[in-house]
Order: structure tokens, then C-alpha cells, then sequence
């Protein structure tokens, strides 16, 4: 009798120990919930109460958190309603300890949506759904392939890119860079401080405005690839560069799209495509 309750006791506290945890670390919940979802459940109708909103009735966060970014975004779920922020936790399966289940606080479950939303693509498609699964590589490299830089046109610190998407899924471009050889010339943010912007399918020649951190002409110049004359003497220089796109499609797969364009380099140190 003796041996049955130290077992029982030394059971409840690690199951005490276990919840503890769970409640501390997101990631172990759902380790431990994804562990345990074999087991029966002496109570399935209570999967059944309750369930909230389907998901496809219900914003894409995906969407949402990609082109709005994190700051964006978590303001942007403060404006929905509560039963809105408890439908997305279930849809997507955020709160596997149903420890969110009343609350009423609608900063602290924008907060809690944020954040798990946030970890669960930093662990990548371990822990999504089936519709949220991201592209397979063959997709992938499908989407790549039809991407395409129309024209460049540069004046530092502004430089503007024309893109064309001829695939049928849109594309959030996050980020460029010109490169010449092994030597990255400048990279580029998309202006106004968006996160990103996007080019939807079948798009041609969709210009986005970008911010650069340096000047390419100059450092062409420090290169010895472009001449140097004096101040106000007109000159141009011919000369390939290769421009890496940084994209996401969807929020869930970050990938890259590389092109070599032929551009002119002026003396007053414009860069466009020829």
C-alpha cells in the first residue's frame, strides 16, 4: 500500500511538473499534446463544444502577419473581435492546454496569437496544419522560374525594380541586392518601411520602390569596373549585374530568385537596365 501511494504521489508530481512546463514553453505544449493525441480521451464530446468559427471563414494570418509585419500584425488582431481571436487560437490549433479558453482580454490574446504564430514558423512545417503546409520544392522552383526582373533604375539612396510574376500564386518580395561577381554592392528595403510588398499572379511588370544601405555606382567605381572622371563630365560604362530577390510566399516559405541584367552606369551615377 505503501509502494502504491509513493507511486501515485511521485505520478501527480510529475504531471504537476509536466503542466508547469507546458505552460511555460509553447513548444513542449505542443510536443506533448502532439505526444499524447494517440491516447482516448474519456470525454470526446467535449472536443465538440465549442469548436468557434471554421477556418475558412476566418482571415489569413499567414497573409496578415507577412505584409503587415509582427508590429502590424499585432495590432491588427486588437481591432477584430474576441470571438474572432478565440476562433483563429482553435482553427489553428494554438492552445493545445485550452489555457486561453476564457479569456476575455483582447491585447493579451492578440499577444498570445502573435506569438505562436511567430514560433511555429521559426520551428518551420513541423507543427502545421495540412492547408497550412508550405510549397513543395518541385512547386517551389515552379514559382522561381517564373519571376522575372523587367527594368532597374537607381539613384542612390532610391532604387526602383519592375517584376514580373507569371506564376499563379503571389509572391511577397521582402528584400534585393546588386552583386557583381562575389561582391554584394548594396541592399535594398522596401520604402515607406513595408515589410514587404506583393506581386500577384500573373503580373507583368509590377514596379516596387526600394531604400538602399549603399551606393553601387561607387563601389563599381571602387572596383575599377566604371571610369572616374572629373565632376560634370558626362560618361557611361556598360557592365552585368546580377540582382537577388529575397521572397516569401505566403509568410511561410522565405526563398530567392536570382537574375543577371545588362545595365548602364552614368556619371551621374544613375544604374538602369539596357
Amino acid at each position: 500500500m505503501r509502494n502504491q501511494k509513493a507511486l501515485i504521489a511521485m505520478l501527480q508530481g510529475l504531471v504537476k511538473l509536466l503542466s508547469a512546463e507546458a505552460e511555460r514553453n509553447p513548444k513542449f505544449a505542443d510536443e506533448l499534446e502532439a505526444l499524447l493525441s494517440p491516447l482516448p480521451t474519456s470525454k470526446p464530446r467535449r472536443k465538440q463544444q465549442n469548436q468557434g468559427l471554421p477556418l475558412e471563414s476566418l482571415p489569413d494570418i499567414h497573409t496578415e502577419y507577412s505584409t503587415k509585419g509582427e508590429s502590424g500584425f499585432r495590432l491588427w488582431l486588437r481591432d477584430q473581435p474576441i470571438e474572432i481571436l478565440l476562433s483563429l487560437i482553435r482553427a489553428h490549433d494554438f492552445d493545445a492546454r485550452r489555457r486561453t479558453a476564457k479569456w476575455k482580454n483582447t491585447e493579451q490574446l492578440s499577444d498570445f496569437i502573435t506569438e505562436q504564430l511567430r514560433a511555429r514558423l521559426a520551428r518551420g512545417s513541423g507543427f502545421l496544419s495540412s492547408g497550412d503546409r508550405p510549397f513543395v520544392p518541385d512547386k517551389r522552383e515552379a514559382i522561381r522560374r517564373k519571376l522575372g526582373i523587367d527594368r532597374i533604375f537607381a539613384v542612390h539612396p532610391q532604387l526602383t525594380v519592375w517584376l514580373t510574376n507569371r506564376s499563379d500564386s503571389s509572391v511577397w518580395v521582402k528584400s534585393l541586392s546588386l552583386w557583381h561577381g562575389q561582391k554584394r554592392l548594396n541592399r535594398a528595403r522596401p520604402s515607406d518601411n513595408r515589410t514587404s510588398v506583393e506581386v500577384g499572379p500573373n503580373r507583368d511588370n509590377v514596379g516596387i520602390a526600394f531604400v538602399s544601405d549603399d551606393d553601387a555606382m561607387l563601389k563599381l567605381q571602387s572596383m575599377g569596373l566604371v571610369d572616374k572622371h572629373l565632376p560634370g563630365y558626362e560618361f557611361s560604362d556598360d557592365l552585368d549585374i546580377e540582382v537577388h530577390v529575397d521572397y516569401d510566399t505566403g509568410g511561410v516559405v522565405e526563398d530567392e530568385f536570382r537574375e543577371t541584367v545588362r545595365v548602364r552606369v552614368h556619371g551621374n551615377r544613375q544604374i538602369e537596365s539596357l
